[in-house]
């Protein structure tokens, strides 16, 4: 049963190698293989009988992935408020609602 399990992980470096490469389609690809992959493992119950090493390495890839993530979110925010400033002289701020400007 832990070939679930092995397969959610290499997902995962699939999803970090393309966090790593800044890649907007292969992080797409990668994405969506992994919701499947985590999908199958839960229809499953597979982690039933799993080294608990192994759940280890894939909750820390999963938080690998998540820094990954909240860095070039990040960078994305600090972009925007850049192009802001050249553009309007003020700087945006940038939510999970959306983007606004602040009024002057």
């Amino acid at each position: 049963m832990s070939g679930y399990l092995e397969h959610v992980i290499a997902c995962q470096g699939q999803l970090i190698e393309a966090l790593d490469s800044r890649r907007a389609a292969a992080i797409e690809v990668a994405t969506a293989q992994l919701a499947d992959a985590l999908g199958a493992l839960g229809a499953e119950g597979a982690l039933y009988g799993v080294e608990a090493g192994r759940v280890d390495h894939a909750m820390r890839q999963a938080q690998a992935a998540r820094i990954r993530v909240n860095v070039l979110s990040d960078w994305t925010r600090q972009r925007i408020d850049r192009l802001a400033e050249i553009r309007c002289g003020s700087t945006a701020t940038y939510s999970n609602k959306g983007i606004t400007t602040p009024v002057a």
